[in-house]
């Protein structure tokens, strides 16, 4: 609607609300909830530094499991008609920069996202000097006494 009260060319798109939001559940809220609810509960039953000690470098791993697998479902869902229709991806590239960063942003953002966390950590373990480890928080200490 924005763009017709702009006397802008406008497009239409029909999308059920159910789907978006059915999409949004799946993909975000169903993480936050689990997020919230491990937290809060882990955190009432044994306190905090049990939680952060314990329970956090268990799921920790699954967590970057579980950002993988929606990585894998994105290009499971994706992948196939973005790479059997490449003229058509080019062809919304050339029409609207924001409906190429719409469709081919995530399938790119999210691997270069995990790939800079990994260098993060790297950069963190190689160029952190001795004694600012509090800078850094309670478990980069708890690893570098581990690592010694």
């Amino acid at each position: 609607m924005l763009p017709g009260w702009l006397g802008l060319p406008q497009a239409s798109l029909h999308v059920s609300v159910w789907g978006i939001a059915k999409s949004v559940l799946v993909f975000l809220g169903i993480p936050l909830a689990a997020g919230y609810l491990t937290r809060t509960l882990g955190e009432r039953a044994r306190g905090r530094d049990w939680y952060e000690s314990t329970v956090l470098p268990l799921i920790g791993p699954a967590a970057l499991y579980g950002l993988l697998f929606t990585i894998v479902i994105l290009f499971a869902l994706q992948g196939h008609t973005i790479t059997s229709q490449p003229l058509d991806v080019a062809r919304i590239g050339v029409t609207s920069g924001q409906a190429l960063a719409g469709v081919v942003g995530p399938l790119i953002e999210v691997p270069a996202l995990v790939a800079l966390v990994y260098v993060a950590l790297w950069a963190r373990r190689h160029y952190s000097r001795p004694g600012q480890e509090h800078l850094l928080g309670r478990r980069f200490a708890r690893t570098t006494e581990e690592n010694r």
